[in-house]
C-alpha cells in the first residue's frame, strides 16, 4: 500500500483498486483538551488499537496515521462490508474510552475527507508531516507518531 522509504513518500496513486478507493478517508478524532502525548496509557491504547485492527482484525487498510497533542489524523478505508466510516469511528473511540481513565476523551464528532485517487499520496503526506508542520520536530522522521503504512 503506502510505502516508506527512509522517510521517503512513494507515490501510492495508482496502485490501489478502484473499489477500495471509493472508500479512503482522511479522518481527523479530536480530543477534549487531553493532550495525549501525556496520557502514556491513552497513547499505547490508541497505537495498540489501530495496530489490531488493521493488522489483525483486518477492519481497515490504513495508509498514513499521525498522533498530534490533541487529535488523531488517519487515512484509512474501512474494509468491513456493511459498515461505515461514522459506525468505525463511534466503534473505535468507544472501545479506548472505555478502556481509559478520562471518559471525556473525545469531542463528539469528527472531521473527514473522501480522498480520491490522485490525492491520496498527497494527503498521506499531509497527515504524517504535521508534526513538522506544527513546529514540534524539524523533520517529520524524527516524530515516532506519525507513519506510513
Amino acid at each position: 500500500m503506502v510505502k516508506e522509504a527512509g522517510c521517503k513518500v512513494i507515490n501510492i496513486s495508482g496502485i490501489i483498486n478502484e473499489q477500495e478507493i471509493e472508500k479512503v478517508y482522511r479522518l481527523r478524532l479530536n480530543t477534549r483538551n487531553v493532550n495525549l502525548l501525556y496520557q502514556s496509557d491513552i497513547l499505547n491504547l490508541i497505537l495498540t488499537e489501530i495496530k489490531l485492527r488493521s493488522m489483525i482484525l483486518e477492519e481497515i487498510n490504513l495508509y498514513a496515521f499521525c498522533l498530534m497533542p490533541f487529535h488523531i489524523s488517519i487515512v484509512l478505508s474501512v474494509k468491513e462490508e456493511n459498515s461505515d466510516l461514522k459506525a468505525w469511528v463511534k466503534k473505535f473511540k468507544t472501545y479506548i474510552t472505555r478502556n481509559s481513565d478520562v471518559k471525556k476523551l473525545w469531542k463528539p464528532l469528527f472531521e473527514f475527507e473522501k480522498v480520491d485517487n490522485p490525492m491520496l499520496t498527497y494527503k498521506c503526506e499531509e497527515v504524517v508531516k504535521q508534526p513538522e508542520a506544527m513546529g514540534l520536530v524539524d523533520n517529520w522522521c524524527d516524530y515516532g507518531l506519525s507513519f506510513m503504512v
